[in-house]
């Protein structure tokens, strides 16, 4: 087992995956809960046919993999929907992810899952200390136009599926503040990086 497993989460685009790219080059060891996801929807899983036997074959491609942005679409209208994704999905990425640290080698030290649901998934019992990155709602929708080519509506539908960043950071052990440049981001994680590592 690893030192240390630190969560790291956030809402949408507030910069998650930015701040655990600076971890990773500082050092850390990072599982991002988005992969396992991705993998565990590959055609022919029991994750995958447990989906499209839930939402039909209107969120497939025609080589029968799943379009996430049609899925995505047809669960962030619809709490209810999102709701059975996740039972389906939730257990079986907690599952492979545990499976990943078990695996892990004892000498890393910091190894940091990433994950945008992990308070929503009741995966903080995995975790050792808990990092937030927050971002001001306008600077949320701005980033998420330029990333995901959403509409403003379809942004604020998904900000809205997440758990207010407010409960989030009540939990969080550290918090990053990613409103403004790179480098002022860079330096919080470094800072806090440093403290992780005693």
């Amino acid at each position: 087992m690893p030192g240390l497993v630190i969560g790291l989460t956030g809402g949408f685009a507030t910069g998650k995956t930015t701040a655990a790219n600076i971890f990773k080059r500082l050092g850390a060891t990072i599982i991002d809960a988005d992969e396992v996801a991705r993998s565990l929807l590959t055609r022919g899983t029991e994750v995958y046919n447990n989906v499209v036997a839930c939402f039909g074959e209107d969120i497939l491609e025609s080589d029968h993999s799943i379009n996430r942005q049609r899925l995505a679409q047809t669960v962030f209208k619809d709490p209810n929907a999102l709701a059975r994704l996740n039972r389906i999905t939730h257990p079986a990425i907690i599952n492979q992810i545990e499976k990943m640290i078990a695996a892990h080698d004892p000498l890393d030290r910091i190894i940091i899952i990433d994950a945008p649901l992990l308070v929503e998934a009741k995966m903080i019992n995995m975790i050792d200390q808990l990092v937030v990155v927050t971002a001001k709602p306008e600077v949320q929708i701005q980033r998420a136009i330029a990333r995901n080519n959403i509409s403003p509506a379809q942004v604020r539908k998904r900000i809205a599926a997440q758990l207010p960043l407010e409960e989030k950071v009540s939990l969080a052990d550290f918090v990053i503040d990613n409103n403004a440049s790179l480098q002022t981001t860079e330096d919080q994680v470094a800072r806090i990086f440093g403290k992780l590592k005693g």
